[in-house]
């Protein structure tokens, strides 16, 4: 039988030599990769987010809650506003965390005279959701945020 003996120098060389292939491909995998932040402006909302928390707890004071319902046979969004937090004005997010070319604005725009907004939901992707809704009403300013998955 033939052996092949590589000496100590052989080795240390092989592997610097394996280490060198390792770490390119680490680098190659990382420059490749989109790396995608939550949304645009997270460091302009992440400066406001404590006025955030205050429209959560304004927003969870309320006596009769924001409701948000799924109509799946004719795909509908219906978000129903409480009477005493009717909104003036603001708006409604459907943010997609897996992929920010699928977000949603909708400027609240109430078009029936129970307080509904009607969003169609036939355009967007299946698979889960966040729907955030931000209205000021009565000089208070309200967040709601829930996640939806839509099948």
């Amino acid at each position: 039988m033939f052996k092949i003996k590589i000496n100590w120098g052989a080795k240390i060389a092989l592997l610097y030599i394996a280490f060198v292939l390792f770490i390119l491909t680490l680098v190659i995998a990382s420059t490749t990769k989109d790396f995608q932040l939550v949304t645009k402006d997270y460091y302009q909302q992440e400066l406001v987010y404590n006025d955030r928390i205050n429209e959560m707890k304004q927003a969870a004071k309320l006596t009769h809650p924001l409701e948000i319902n799924y109509q799946a046979n004719n795909e509908e969004l219906s978000i129903k506003f409480p009477e005493m937090a009717s909104p003036e004005q603001g708006n409604i997010w459907l943010y997609r965390p897996s992929n920010a070319k699928h977000d949603q604005v909708y400027p609240i725009d109430l078009n029936s005279t129970d307080r509904t907004q009607v969003i169609q939901t036939q355009q967007l992707a299946q698979g889960l959701w966040r729907i955030k809704v931000q209205w000021q009403a009565n000089q208070q300013s309200y967040f709601v945020e829930k996640i939806w998955v839509k099948d």
